[in-house]
C-alpha cells in the first residue's frame, strides 16, 4: 500500500481515496510501533536478567580458565552438560498459564520469558553434546553457532521456528535426558 501511494504521489495523482489509504497505512505503522514498545517496556527486566546470566556465565568461564592453570581444577560442569530438572518444567508450564490467563501482567510473562530463554540455552546445550561426541572441532562448532544465532536473530520466521525447536529440545531434555551420559566418562 505504501509503495502504491508513494508511485501514485510521485506521479502527481492526488485524491480523497490515497489520502484515505495513506491514513490507513500510517494508523497501521502507529498500532505496530506502539505494540513494539510495549512489548519492549514488558519484557525489559527479563533481557536484562538474561544479559546479566550470560555475562555471569562468560565470566565464570573466563575465571576458571585462570584459575585451573595456577591451582586445582574447579568442579563447575561444561556448557555441553547442562540441563534442567523436570521441576523447571513444570513452573515454566505454570508460570506460561498463568500469564495467558492474566494477559499482559509483567511479572509472569518476564517469568516466562526468562524460563524459555533458559531452555533455549539448554537445547543449544543438547546440540553441542552431540557436536561434541560426533568429534567435531571447536571452530566448525563456533561457525554452526554464530550461523545459528544469525539465523535466529535476523531472519524473523526462521529464527521463531529455531528458536521454538531448541525451546522445545531444551525442554524436552528437563523432562527425559536427550543425552546418554557415561558417568564415568564425564
Amino acid at each position: 500500500l505504501l509503495n502504491s501511494y508513494d508511485r501514485m504521489s510521485g506521479a502527481g495523482i492526488s485524491g480523497e481515496n490515497i489520502d484515505t489509504t495513506l491514513a490507513k497505512v500510517e494508523g497501521m505503522m502507529r498500532t505496530i510501533v506502539a505494540a513494539f514498545e510495549k512489548q519492549l517496556d514488558l519484557l525489559l527486566p527479563s533481557l536484562i536478567v538474561m544479559a546479566s546470566a550470560l555475562l555471569s556465565y562468560v565470566s565464570l568461564g573466563i575465571a576458571r580458565q585462570i584459575v585451573e592453570k595456577n591451582s586445582k581444577p574447579l568442579d563447575i560442569r561444561p556448557f555441553y552438560l547442562l540441563r534442567l530438572s523436570s521441576s523447571f518444567t513444570f513452573i515454566f508450564i505454570i508460570a506460561d498459564m498463568v500469564s495467558m490467563f492474566l494477559g499482559a501482567n509483567i511479572l509472569f510473562a518476564n517469568v516466562s520469558a526468562v524460563l524459555t530463554s533458559i531452555f533455549v540455552v539448554c537445547g543449544i546445550s543438547v546440540i553441542d553434546f552431540h557436536l561434541r561426541m560426533k568429534a567435531v572441532k571447536p571452530f566448525v562448532r563456533a561457525i554452526i553457532y554464530v550461523a545459528a544465532f544469525v539465523l535466529i536473530t535476523f531472519t524473523g520466521f526462521f529464527g521463531t521456528i529455531a528458536v521454538n525447536i531448541l525451546h522445545f529440545v531444551g525442554l524436552i531434555d528437563s523432562l527425559r535426558p536427550l543425552r546418554r551420559i557415561d558417568s564415568d566418562k564425564f
